[in-house]
């Protein structure tokens, strides 16, 4: 099933929304073909994060809550649609200028939560302060994009593949 000629077909010209796959999946295609859209998945995922998108289809929402590769979601999963051998997806976070700390306001909501540390502060004078983010340590869990109010923060694809889609 092509989702992007299915929405064509039902008439949305919209620009297409970035769905953020199930880590693990062997492939956006892989999942289209063989996925049941039962919801297990949904129902396993202990933090919520997982829930039903477009056509049935599992996805991850981050502005709910965050992924923490507990394999719930695979381990309830019937379907071949995983590779536990590879990692988890290729995704990182990515800041944009939104952020409370580029408009002068102090928020360190982002780097409390991070267990990676892949956030720090960059401290550019006087009220003027930026997040940087380092994508080599950066696991795509979305801790920090659920807890940004600004919702300043997304989960991108920055090396490939197919867990990120839009």
């Amino acid at each position: 099933m092509d989702l992007a000629r299915r929405r064509f077909l039902q008439g949305s010209v919209r620009q297409e929304q970035a769905v953020n796959r199930l880590p693990w999946l062997i492939s956006l295609q892989c999942m289209q073909d063989a996925c049941t859209r039962c919801g297990d998945c949904i129902s396993a995922c202990p933090t919520g994060v997982v829930q039903k998108g477009e056509g049935g289809f599992p996805e991850l929402n981050f502005s709910r809550a965050e992924c923490t590769f507990c394999h719930a979601c695979v381990d309830v999963c019937a379907q071949p649609l995983f590779d536990m051998q590879a990692s988890p997806w290729k995704v990182s976070a990515a800041v944009q200028p939104s952020c409370l700390n580029q408009h002068g306001v102090y928020c360190r909501s982002c780097l409390d939560v991070c267990d990676v540390r892949a956030l720090t502060v960059e401290f550019a004078g006087p009220g003027q302060q930026h997040i940087l983010l380092n994508n080599d340590i950066c696991n795509g869990c979305g801790a920090c994009a659920a807890v940004c109010p600004e919702h300043a923060i997304s989960i991108q694809n920055h090396v490939g593949g197919d867990a990120h889609v839009g």
